[in-house]
């Protein structure tokens, strides 16, 4: 469906009724039809990501006068987060919480693909329909996602990404994470974008497979980053071969670009935060002690351990499950004051009875703080919807981010939100989605001082 564009000045006034007209509406919806009813989700849309991470080294507690701001038992599980994916940076930005609640808020990150290809070829990858390398492991089933709505792959041009990103910034963006839709760091010029978002003022980040990093590439993310992850997702190069669909050459070429990395920051004085993940699964459970144990030697901050899906829909055994759980709390013994080891139990958990996990929010209010662009210039509510027509909120190759950002088309893509669309739960929009819930309910006060006592790193990335 093509998206509503305007065709006559912003104004204020307008905004502002539209986005009363629209929770209004909105209201109706929820009371009437149950949109955000989990009842009759299908198996398609099972496909999960994190809800909370639970941490080895546990932050510090609160006193009962903080708890009781906090909101009781439920938000307090959010300081045994890591500090760079709390939901309490959002209270970093009480002038955006009141334009929120308002009627009318302008995203804090933004989240784009310079390109959609990738010279890996993982199994599973929700995004590798159009992969660069094809191999034996081709014909493995694919988990639900951006690939099922791509029609080829793409680059953005150089120009067209500095518009984005220039645009972005001016209205009031504050952080762009380069990552999800394909490998980033494969667009010729990588580069100049980074440096063209770190000139606008943009906080950066960003995700990689680490296979395509050259020295000058290396040199620019050390300068501009304030995180990089690389998916390390195997402690030796054989089950990386499974794991990537590469060469085993790879896994070392991956490894040496995580020294250089580490080596450069040490040399530049550089505050760049380098992390690691690890997808665990049917095949990679027993290796991921033995990862963590290496990514901790190569001196990275931390490793980030996710459930690896292999299809949509799939059941695990009880046995099985366990035995994932008992591979993370394993590694998380090998967390120290350098390093950070953080999984997520309840991700786990629900491999075994999706139907089971029901959300504390009736409506997603994440959307209002991040916006997610593809590869072809289209703008989405999220990463986890990207690419789906039925939310697509407008197009920045025909219309300006505010035009786009400000139109009726984003009201209604907003408003339709349905959560069997989306997996159960989200990553870390889940436990922000709970924050801004309650807030919502007036249960929290958005200038309280307690939050200020909340350990946060990398304030800006919402």
């Amino acid at each position: 469906m093509k998206p509503v564009q305007n065709n006559f000045p912003i104004k204020k006034s307008n905004i502002v009724f539209n986005c009363y007209v629209a929770r209004f509406l909105l209201f109706v919806k929820i009371q009437n039809e149950g949109i955000a009813g989990e009842a009759g989700r299908s198996p398609l849309f099972s496909v999960v990501r994190d809800r909370q991470t639970r941490t080895h080294n546990l932050l510090s507690t609160t006193n009962s006068e903080d708890h009781e701001a906090y909101g009781g038992e439920e938000l307090n599980k959010a300081k045994l987060q890591s500090p760079r994916r709390s939901p309490h940076k959002i209270f970093y930005h009480v002038d955006r919480l009141k334009d929120w609640k308002a009627g009318s808020a302008f995203p804090i990150t933004l989240d784009i693909d310079l390109t959609n290809i990738c010279n890996n070829n993982c199994p599973g990858c929700h995004i590798s329909k159009y992969n660069l390398m094809k191999n034996e492991f081709s014909n493995l089933p694919k988990v639900w996602g951006y690939a099922q709505y791509r029609e080829g792959n793409c680059i953005m041009p150089l120009r067209d990404a500095r518009r984005i990103i220039r645009q972005f910034a001016d209205l009031g963006g504050k952080s762009v994470a380069f990552g999800g839709g394909g490998e980033q760091t494969l667009h010729p010029d990588f580069s100049k974008i980074v440096c063209f978002s770190k000139e606008c003022g943009l906080d950066v980040s960003g995700s990689t497979n680490g296979n395509s990093l050259d020295d000058a590439t290396m040199r620019v993310i050390v300068d501009c980053f304030a995180f990089i992850n690389i998916s390390l997702d195997a402690p030796d190069a054989k089950l990386y071969k499974l794991v990537h669909g590469v060469s085993e050459r790879n896994f070392n070429n991956m490894l040496n670009n995580i020294k250089t990395l580490i080596a450069l920051r040490k040399n530049t004085g550089s505050g760049i935060t380098i992390g690691t993940s690890y997808l665990i699964g049917h095949y990679t459970a027993d290796g991921a002690y033995k990862a963590t144990v290496l990514a901790k030697k190569l001196g990275v901050d931390y490793m980030r351990l996710r459930p690896y899906w292999t299809s949509p829909g799939e059941n695990f055994l009880p046995e099985e499950v366990k035995r994932f759980i008992q591979n993370a709390e394993r590694c998380l013994k090998l967390a120290n004051d350098n390093f950070e080891v953080t999984y997520t139990p309840e991700r786990f958990e629900i491999m075994l009875d999706n139907a089971k996990q029901t959300r504390s929010y009736k409506v997603c209010n994440a959307i209002h703080f991040t916006v997610s662009i593809s590869a072809d210039q289209k703008v989405y509510p999220c990463c986890y919807l990207k690419g789906n027509p039925k939310y697509l909120i407008g197009d920045l190759k025909s219309s300006s981010f505010k035009e786009v950002w400000y139109s009726l088309s984003k009201e209604r893509v907003f408003m339709s939100i349905d959560f069997r669309d989306c997996p159960n739960p989200c990553g870390k929009e889940h436990e922000l989605n709970k924050v801004l819930w309650k807030l919502k309910a007036e249960e929290l006060n958005i200038e309280s001082g307690s939050f200020s006592k909340d350990p946060i790193v990398h304030k800006n990335f919402i």
